[in-house]
Order: structure tokens, then C-alpha cells, then sequence
């Protein structure tokens, strides 16, 4: 696997897919916003692929990507940073990167006080949360009852907390507080 930039083009089916090179499988890591024109993808490049084309992301962000993969919920929370810093702007990768490697130290480093914890999945969601599989809780809504959880893709979903096999008084400490933009500048 290798973690290569690539533009958005337009699918023969409709809508988008990466320009990427011949590969078995990719995943989008990261984006400034879905207007940019192109995003950060892991891909597992097939025996006769060459990357000649793709811009590499530089080694400081490989190296904390491989290390939030051990940690998603840094990889989640860092690209829901990322797009809600960007919104809708196009920046350089250069900016995009530097602000990525700053959000996943962010998440990386502080993973020993976050509290962040695993929960088992008490129902299904076809395509998304499976019953009894374990997910990273992020966050918990406790006004409506709802949890923040993390996805095999390191995405953030919201979902009923009954959706999970967890006591109630143990999801009070990761009650959800909107983020300040500021703090991340």
C-alpha cells in the first residue's frame, strides 16, 4: 500500500473517481472539501503499476498516516478537521499537508487523555456498523442520545446510542463540544 494525490475525473458509470494508477483496491485519507479537484488516497498498487504521474505525500504525513491507522479515530477526527478547516477552498497541497500533519500529532499525541473508548455494535447498518464488531466512540451527544463513532474507514458517523452495548455513565465523559476553529489555526 501507498499513499499517492490524486484529481478527480469523470467516471464512465457518472459522477467522479480518482485518477489513480492500475491498483486492487484505494481509499480516500484525505480532502480539502469536495470542490478541490483532487484528495490524498491509500492504494494498493498492482505488480505492473507505476506512480510516475502521482505526487507522494511527504514523509512527516506518511509516517503519521501509518501511525493513525493504528489509532483511527486520529485518521477520523483529523480529516473532519481537515474539511471543515478548508470548507471550500482549493488550497495548495503544501497547506493541506501541513495542516493534515498538524491535526493528526494533534490526535496522535494526545491519545492517552482523550478517552476515547471501543464499544461493540449492538445492531447493523448495512455497509457501515455491524453487529457485533467493535468501533471507536468519539463523542456523545447526551441531549439526543446519540454517539459519534468511527467506521472502518476512518470516517465520523452519528448513530443512536443503543446502537452500541455500552452503560450509559461511561459514554458521559466523551460529551461532545464544538470545536473551536481557532484552536486549530
Amino acid at each position: 500500500m501507498t499513499f499517492l494525490y490524486a484529481d478527480w475525473i469523470p467516471s464512465p458509470e457518472g459522477g467522479f473517481e480518482p485518477d489513480l494508477p492500475a491498483n486492487d483496491g484505494y481509499g480516500l485519507y484525505g480532502s480539502p472539501g469536495r470542490d478541490s479537484g483532487w484528495a490524498l488516497f491509500s492504494v494498493s498498487l498492482t505488480d505492473d503499476a507505476t506512480v510516475d504521474n502521482h505526487i507522494c505525500p511527504g514523509a512527516e504525513l506518511e509516517a503519521l498516516l501509518y501511525s493513525g491507522m493504528a489509532y483511527p479515530p486520529a485518521l477520523a477526527l483529523s480529516r473532519d478537521d481537515l474539511e471543515r478547516h478548508f470548507k471550500r477552498e482549493n488550497p495548495p497541497r503544501q497547506e493541506f499537508e501541513a495542516y493534515y500533519c498538524k491535526r493528526l500529532y494533534h490526535y496522535l499525541s494526545k491519545q492517552d487523555t482523550c478517552g476515547y473508548l471501543l464499544a461493540q455494535a449492538s445492531h447493523d447498518e448495512l455497509g457501515y456498523l455491524t453487529k457485533g464488531g467493535f468501533y471507536w466512540l468519539v463523542g456523545y451527544l447526551a441531549d439526543r442520545k446519540m454517539v459519534k463513532w468511527v467506521s472502518g474507514d476512518y470516517h465520523v458517523y452519528t448513530n443512536d446510542a443503543a446502537h452500541f452495548d455500552i452503560p450509559r455513565h461511561r459514554l458521559v465523559p466523551l460529551s461532545w463540544k464544538p470545536i473551536d476553529q481557532d484552536e486549530f489555526a
